[in-house]
């Protein structure tokens, strides 16, 4: 019997030392033993594709719904309103996967999103915001939203006690977020006790301005410093209309109400911006947000650019005296002297006549407000009577319409603003012929410009033709002080319109503008500057 039971054993040891040297079938063995990790990795691969499915269409939907609304932040009263109409109508993408389902089921193929602009239901939810976080990392919290110069700012300006205008003026972001979707998974991990995958995505989008074909200016608010310093809320009750703006160009000096400037053009040294003061052509485009502006040493010709703006042709400009595209506007009027009633004005500089009896400018207003480097008329009164009696054959002035006074404006307009008078001489092309005693006449003299024809200027009412409106910004100097000095990206708070008076003057070592504002964009303007930007929408999360 011990001999039998020690057979065995031997037997057992020989076949378990065989089983476990032997080499043939195990890649089946290790088939068998991994199959249960292969079947849960293929399952994990097409859950996640499927969750990553309905990410990236949920995704795609809040996005051009952000894309959308923040296409209609401009600034303007109707901003927010103008939005979520926008939103409501992008509904149009769908999204696989969706919806749950039952075990095996591959869930739904829907519309992801809706929203309604009036009520503001759907299963997204839609915020308005001054501004955002600087750092992607830091989450949009009241707590920390501020905007890219670190100011505080709103992250809901409807739920900031504004008024439905005010808000739509303050907001310059808008954030889509959408309501949870969830994925079925098609394998339940043991343990786990959760077979939905929550899905939710947000977005994050701004509204940009640029404007390409601008005259390179920029002036200083005026109302900086003042008790209601915004720039759009005093053009639209009217503040600006009639009032004329006397600036002198700032150079290297320290910035503020009252000056002008220039801003940097694409090329180097005063020949480069005096074309572009010329043409409206800088070689490059100006954000609102990062405007870069030209040193004060590059100043020397430019008075010479704006000039041709009034068929006068100093210096180099001499030899474009019959180009296109340095021609007078229709309308020149503006005081030169034309020599002891030689009918003959100088082409090469702005003389201007000392007898207003002989001939007169575009008046000054009868009083005036001191703002540091230049002035402002302190309201719209200004000599109508005595204009039109000397540059229009002595007679009285007819009603004029006051057509670019701001529809909302409380301030009191006891004239047509200058810019009006100037567009109603254009109206009536008669007018244009009228000689004052000096001589002077509204049309250019064919001395200094000899290709002038009137049908080769556009129509009296393409406003963007005419040669005597320059569009710029406005910038707020003080509190951009210390970046005016180079090319160091500042904001503006607008672009604006606006109609020179006369050409610059220069009075000892400074040169000064005189005009008149016609129109801003964004909040208070009047629509006629969006028009000429190149409006547009980015995400910025």
């Amino acid at each position: 019997m011990r001999k039998d039971g020690a057979h065995c054993k031997e037997k057992l040891k020989r076949a378990e030392q065989s089983f476990l040297g032997e080499e043939q079938g195990y890649a089946l063995t290790l088939t068998l033993i991994a199959l249960p990790l292969i079947i849960g990795v293929a399952a994990w691969v097409i859950d996640a594709s499927r969750v990553t499915n309905l990410h990236t269409d949920l995704q795609d939907a809040v996005d051009a719904m952000a894309l959308a609304g923040a296409r209609e932040l401009n600034g303007r009263d109707d901003a927010i309103p103008r939005a979520r109409a926008a939103i409501a109508a992008m509904v149009g993408n769908t999204a696989s996967f969706a919806n749950g389902g039952n075990r095996f089921s591959m869930g739904s193929k829907n519309t992801p999103v809706s929203y309604n602009a009036t009520t503001g239901a759907g299963n997204v939810t839609v915020q308005f915001m001054e501004g955002i976080p600087a750092s992607d990392d830091d989450p949009i919290l009241a707590s920390n939203c501020v905007t890219a110069d670190g100011k505080a700012a709103l992250c809901d300006v409807e739920k900031a006690g504004l008024s439905a205008a005010e808000a739509s003026n303050r907001a310059a972001y808008v954030r889509v977020i959408s309501s949870e979707m969830n994925v079925r998974t098609m394998f339940i991990v043991p343990g786990l006790g959760r077979d939905d995958v929550p899905v939710r995505t947000e977005a994050v989008a701004t509204y940009t301005a640029a404007a390409c074909d601008v005259t390179p200016v920029f002036i200083c608010n005026p109302f900086e410093g003042m008790s209601n310093p915004d720039i759009h809320t005093n053009f639209r009750d009217g503040n600006l209309y009639a009032r004329q703006l006397t600036m002198s160009l700032r150079g290297s000096q320290t910035a503020g109400p009252g000056n002008f400037g220039y801003l940097a053009v694409n090329g180097n040294g005063g020949d480069f911006l005096r074309d572009a003061l010329a043409t409206n052509s800088p070689g490059e485009c100006y954000s609102r947000k990062t405007l870069s502006t030209e040193p004060g040493g590059n100043i020397g010709p430019a008075d010479q650019g704006l000039g041709t703006r009034f068929g006068i042709y100093g210096g180099s400009m001499g030899g474009s005296a019959n180009n296109p595209l340095y021609r007078p506007a229709r309308n020149v009027r503006m005081g030169q002297d034309y020599g002891n009633n030689k009918k003959s004005p100088s082409c090469s500089k702005y003389e201007p006549e000392a007898n207003p009896n002989d001939a007169m400018p575009l008046p000054n207003g009868t009083g005036t407000t001191s703002l540091g480097g230049g002035s402002i008329s302190s309201s719209g009164d200004w000599d109508l009577t005595s204009y039109w009696r000397v540059s229009h054959s002595g007679a009285s002035p007819p009603t004029i319409p006051m057509t670019s006074r701001p529809p909302e404006a409380t301030t009191a307009a006891p004239k047509p603003s200058r810019y009006d008078v100037y567009r109603y001489e254009l109206a009536n092309p008669t007018l244009l012929q009228d000689a004052a005693p000096g001589g002077e006449k509204g049309v250019p003299p064919s001395q200094c410009y000899g290709n002038y024809n009137l049908d080769d200027y556009p129509s009296e009412a393409d406003v963007y033709g005419d040669r005597r409106t320059i569009f710029a910004a406005i910038v707020n100097c003080n509190e951009h002080q210390a970046d005016m000095n180079g090319r160091v990206p500042i904001e503006a708070e607008a672009f604006a319109r606006m109609f020179l008076t006369k050409p610059m003057v220069t009075n000892g070592s400074n040169k000064y503008i005189s005009l008149e504002v016609v129109d801003v964009s964004g909040a208070g303007g009047m629509g006629t500057v969006e028009n000429f930007l190149h409006e547009e929408a980015e995400l910025v999360r």
